[in-house]
């Protein structure tokens, strides 16, 4: 049975296939277009040699199902689901144009604290909203990640495949979509429980997102190793902290406290929602914001004359063997080399880009300076 579509055919009497994006192990992925509303969306086809697949056929339902319960902005939207005229099935989706967050990992390594903030509370907002829905993830990792331009602004997180994500509405509670002793997951980013194959409910991701603040900060997961010698560190090892894998870089210790209670072996022991991880990543940001506000200065002060001292970042040391790890002016900016978003350019881009890398210049220069100025004092 084939499942391949063509340029030009029309999808369920209202969406136009123009290309195709990619093609992953389950499925094709294309772009269309809405016939009336001119919109483009994405739309992912499962092959047909999973058409007769149950265990695949379920995953690719419950993909549908999960996401199109969890209505937020930082979780792809889903539009349609159904089956093409040869019997395959097929979710429609909204079309994002963006990068994912394992390219970003491998082309710079651990992020600015900053961006790692920035991304944490986003996928924060969004699990809580997953859990409030019903519905566990199981799978949160680099790359079911999307970082997207949105109205000019940049790092915007889509969550996507909830291909394995578990339902806890009371029509799909008690049952099991896995057969006993097989895991779901990704090793590295698994919790305790879902790699002894317990019940798992929000806090499970909760875990999961505690890996991924760990990776972001550092460039590398908690645990590596074979995939069993993972698993069984998952369950026993106690997890390193991020500013222990980072001796040249600063890390808060607020950052290693947040990261370890997500990463707590008992669910109980952890940020019981999402909710509350947010708003630890939150006041943590907003400590960090206040202090390079105390540095700076009151904004606009007469007399002030900024100091022309190169720097790095606020959280650098006077110690040149050192790297910063925190960066913040006003927006939050990056000194690191960030992956463009692709089909996304232009000159007034390239304009706001530049006016937006003075800025950042001239602030960072005046945090030095007062930096300095600590130092000596102390």
């Amino acid at each position: 049975m084939s499942s391949e579509l063509t340029s030009g055919q029309v999808v369920a009497g209202r969406f136009r296939i123009e290309s195709v994006i990619g093609e992953g192990g389950m499925g094709m992925v294309y772009l269309a277009r809405h016939l009336t509303l001119r919109r483009q969306v994405a739309i992912k086809v499962l092959k047909g040699d999973y058409d007769s697949d149950e265990a695949f056929v379920e995953r690719f339902r419950r993909e549908a199902v999960a996401a199109s319960q969890v209505a937020h902005p930082n979780v792809v939207a889903i539009m349609d689901f159904g089956q093409l005229e040869d019997g395959a099935l097929y979710i429609v989706m909204e079309y994002l144009e963006g990068v994912g967050l394992d390219q970003v990992l491998d082309a710079s390594g651990a992020q600015p604290l900053s961006r790692v903030l920035s991304i944490m509370i986003q996928l924060a907002d969004a699990m809580d909203t997953s859990a409030a829905a019903g519905v566990v993830h199981r799978d949160l990792k680099p790359e079911n990640v999307m970082l997207c331009d949105v109205r000019g602004r940049r790092d915007v997180v889509k969550l996507v495949d909830f291909g394995i994500a578990k339902l806890l509405s009371p029509e799909h509670r008690g049952k099991r979509s896995t057969l006993s002793g097989q895991i779901f997951g990704t090793p590295e980013y698994i919790s305790p429980e879902g790699a002894m194959d317990l019940e798992v409910d929000g806090r499970s991701d909760i875990y999961s997102l505690g890996v991924l603040a760990f990776e972001l900060a550092t460039g590398d997961v908690p645990f590596v190793g074979e995939g069993s010698e993972v698993l069984r560190m998952q369950v026993q090892k106690p997890p390193p902290t991020p500013s222990s894998r980072m001796p040249r870089r600063l890390i808060p210790p607020a950052f290693d406290g947040i990261v370890l209670r997500c990463l707590a072996k008992r669910p109980e022991e952890r940020y019981q929602t999402a909710a509350a991880f947010c708003r630890d990543l939150l006041k943590l940001r907003g400590q960090l914001a206040g202090m390079a506000v105390n540095l700076l200065g009151p904004a606009g002060e007469k007399g002030a004359q900024p100091r022309r001292v190169r720097t790095s970042g606020a959280w650098g040391t006077i110690s040149p063997d050192r790297e910063p790890v925190f960066t913040i002016a006003g927006e939050l900016f990056s000194e690191e080399p960030r992956l463009e978003p692709q089909g996304v350019g232009g000159d007034a881009q390239g304009d706001q880009a530049l006016s937006l890398a003075v800025c950042a210049r001239e602030l960072r220069e005046q945090l030095h300076g007062a930096r300095k100025e600590i130092a000596f004092s102390a």
